[in-house]
């Protein structure tokens, strides 16, 4: 994301932390989002593991590398499921 001049405080927002295995970090450490989902999540549990992570659901994000549009999806699938726990 420094190649595509994100900053850094965009970078390390909370929207943007995922849990992973060292390993699948490492593999996905350099590559962007439409290089390394095809390969790390598999496309019959896409929605299953996104879910489970709060994370959007659109493909299209993810294939477009639109991070934009990923924290602001992001963000909204955290605040409806902290809405769900009050």
């Amino acid at each position: 994301m420094k190649k595509r001049e994100v900053t850094q405080e965009r970078i390390n927002s909370l929207c943007n932390f995922c849990f992973l295995t060292a390993d699948s970090n490492k593999k996905i450490s350099a590559k962007s989002p439409s290089e390394y989902f095809t390969e790390l999540i598999p496309q019959g549990e896409f929605a299953k593991i996104l879910e489970s992570n709060l994370m959007p659901l659109k493909k299209d994000i993810y294939e477009k590398n639109d991070y934009d549009s990923f924290l602001v999806k992001r963000a909204e699938a955290i605040i409806s499921f902290l809405d769900k726990l009050v």
